[in-house]
C-alpha cells in the first residue's frame, strides 16, 4: 500500500515571502558572508605566519659568514669545484651582474 497523497497549500502561495523576510534573509546572509570573509583572512594571516616563521627558522641554519657574504662571491668561491668535479666549464652566473640588494 502506498502513501496518501495530501494536498497543502499551492507551492506558489507558500513560496511567497513577504518584502520584511526577503530582507532579512539577505541581511543574514551579508553578516555571513562578512564572517566567512573575516574568518578566510585570519586563515591566511595565520599560514604567512607561519611561512616567515619557517623562513626565518631555515635562515637561521645557514652558517652566519655564509650568509653575509655577496651572491657572487660565494658563486666564485664554489665555481672551480663545480666544474672540476662536473668536467665541464661553468657558464658564468645570469644574475652575478644584478645587485645583492634587491
Amino acid at each position: 500500500m502506498g502513501r496518501k497523497r495530501t494536498r497543502g497549500q499551492p507551492q506558489a502561495q507558500r513560496a511567497a515571502l513577504t518584502e520584511d523576510q526577503i530582507e532579512e534573509v539577505l541581511v543574514n546572509y551579508d553578516l555571513e558572508c562578512e564572517k566567512l570573509l573575516a574568518r578566510l583572512e585570519r586563515g591566511g594571516q595565520r599560514a604567512l605566519e607561519a611561512a616567515r616563521a619557517q623562513m626565518d627558522a631555515r635562515v637561521q641554519k645557514i652558517p652566519h659568514d655564509v650568509r653575509n657574504i655577496s651572491l657572487q662571491a660565494y658563486y666564485d668561491m664554489h665555481t672551480a669545484a663545480a666544474a672540476a668535479k662536473q668536467g665541464r666549464h661553468i657558464p658564468p652566473l645570469a644574475m652575478a651582474s644584478m645587485p645583492d640588494t634587491l
